[in-house]
């Protein structure tokens, strides 16, 4: 494979995007990346080119309506950039994709990047205002969506523009060699991606493909994944955990990635058997579902014997919940912590880590120059043992938020340490335990509650599908507990009276108890899969109105 180049990105005034790296990592700190191997002079496009060269039949890509091999995909992305050049945009140009789930998704991604341009990724169900919003925002010049572009969205678009439904039409021109193209450097800003905004307002984190890629190798360092697996993405690929440990995966390290339009949890489970799939990275939600819905399925019609490891990121997995899948699948199960935003600290190892570290822990510190640490409210470091705010720094982290330097100050400090807002500490064998959200904790008249601890008692309860611990306010107290609750069976109702014999059963101090329990059919999500605990905060909070009057 021809070696390009790299493109130097200085900061002048005629450049859209200065060199951003120095915010973030100083050259002596880069140069040490580089030297260990988390870092490489290698973008997303060379690193297709390089796992075509190395096989290019085997399947890379697996769709709903089409299969790629590697070649495919190395021919799809260089005439997707050629298409893109041929039409003026270049390097340093944002490209908005409003796409689903799909093999175009991820020849978007790979093309973008061979183009030299900056991704930005757009959830699928953005409103038209919405699209409308960030194509003005940032100055794009490109869209790809599923749906057919409206005619505010094609204006909204800087020159020169461009707007396709799918990534199709580009993609069938004659592909250029990759030395021909632009490509991408590593080390310049080549992603835009929005936070979840499950607890508030959605922000535009900014990632170099250097740093993107160095938390998937640092993750797949500890969850073993290489060539020889079969992924399946059960999230969009459009957020966290769909564009790091699905689309950024596939590229670092050269497996097959499946790829469904639907995350109906049926479809996912029939893709595992037929594909004999090794790898799930997947959101706890869906994984929960998943799990009922293989222990609901008629016996011999699941198929899971395959699996290797479950990984769910993206917010906490309960410990219970992560002991009763690996039963039922057969397979580890680990926690990915980390975020979009920041990056991940820790990771448990899926083959050396007991099942207890997998299930209570959130790893030990990456044998790479990623750190982590705990901190005071003074930000001084703690020892071992004691419980503050979880903080990290190194080549996985992200560079900051789009255009908001008041955010970034507040995520990151004046040491380059970026703030999770998570309680932690670290046990007496170095693995690190989350124990709640410094916004999570219920203080109940000054006692503190972790709504990670209540969840995971209430949890135990039988006839419990899942549940959502959330404060409301209160004029005596200042806050009271109260659990969002999903029963397994649509005709059963969870009561009050018999939650607080369940607790008490097991022990668990009358503060953590709940005062109000709320039942829903099912649990809102965001369209990465997360819980919306702002929604069920704002119902929780209504329905303890209606409780005092």
């Amino acid at each position: 494979m021809q070696r390009r180049e790299t493109v130097v990105i200085e900061e002048r005034d005629d450049v859209r995007w200065p060199y951003l790296r120095a915010l973030r990592w100083s050259d002596e700190e880069a140069a040490a990346y580089h030297a260990h191997g988390i870092w490489t002079d290698s973008g997303y496009d060379q690193l297709i080119a390089r796992n075509a060269a190395r096989h290019p039949d085997k399947v890379a890509l697996v769709g709903d309506r089409e299969t790629l091999t590697w070649q495919q995909l190395d021919e799809r992305t260089r005439a997707l950039a050629t298409g893109l050049r041929d039409r003026g945009v270049g390097p340093g140009a944002v490209v908005a994709a409003r796409i689903g789930n799909s093999v175009d998704h991820a020849v978007v991604v790979y093309g973008v990047a061979a183009a030299g341009a900056v991704l930005f990724e757009l959830p699928p169900d953005s409103t038209p205002v919405q699209v409308e919003q960030a194509l003005v925002r940032t100055s794009a010049v490109a869209l790809f969506s599923d749906a057919p572009p409206t005619a505010a969205e094609v204006t909204a678009l800087s020159s020169p523009a461009l707007a396709a439904r799918t990534a199709t039409e580009l993609s069938a021109v004659q592909a250029a060699p990759l030395s021909d193209l632009p490509g991408q450097d590593p080390d310049a800003i080549a992603l835009l991606i929005g936070t979840s905004g499950t607890t508030g307002t959605p922000k535009i984190v900014l990632r170099t493909a250097n740093c993107a890629l160095a938390m998937i190798r640092d993750v797949n360092s500890r969850t073993g994944v290489g060539a020889d697996d079969v992924v399946l993405v059960a999230a969009p690929l459009s957020g966290g955990i769909g564009y790091f440990n699905g689309l950024c995966t596939l590229a670092e390290t050269g497996c097959t990635l499946l790829v469904s339009g639907s995350l109906a949890v049926d479809g996912l489970l029939a893709l595992v058997a037929r594909h004999r799939a090794t790898v799930i990275q997947t959101v706890p939600t869906i994984l929960l579902r998943l799990s009922a819905a293989a222990a609901n399925a008629r016996p011999g019609t699941v198929h899971t014997d395959s699996l290797r490891v479950v990984q769910a990121g993206g917010s906490y997995l309960h410990p219970q919940t992560a002991g009763m899948i690996e039963d039922r699948f057969g397979c580890h199960v680990i926690s990915a912590y980390g975020a979009v935003d920041l990056g991940t600290p820790a990771m448990v190892a899926a083959e050396d880590d007991t099942a207890a570290h997998r299930q209570e822990t959130v790893g030990k510190a990456y044998d790479s120059p990623s750190v982590f640490a705990i901190l005071d409210d003074a930000g001084r470091p703690l020892p071992d043992g004691e419980i503050g705010e979880v903080v990290m720094r190194g080549p996985n982290t992200a560079l900051g938020y789009y255009e908001d330097a008041e955010a970034t100050r507040t995520l990151f400090d004046d040491n380059g340490w970026g703030h999770f807002g998570d309680l932690g500490r670290v046990d007496e064998d170095g693995y690190l335990r989350i124990v709640g959200r410094l916004k999570e904790i219920i203080n109940r008249g000054g006692k503190k509650i972790s709504v990670n601890e209540v969840e995971d008692q209430v949890r135990a309860m039988a006839g419990l599908a899942d549940v959502v611990a959330v404060g409301y306010p209160d004029a005596e107290l200042g806050e009271r507990c109260a659990v969002v609750v999903v029963a397994e069976e649509p005709d059963t109702t969870i009561l009050l009276h018999d939650l607080r014999a369940h607790l008490t059963d097991r022990g668990v101090p009358k503060h953590m108890w709940p005062e109000l329990v709320v039942q829903l059919d099912e649990l809102p999500l965001s369209p990465q899969g997360k819980v919306r605990r702002r929604e069920l905060k704002e119902l929780v909070e209504a329905e303890a109105l209606k409780a005092r009057t």
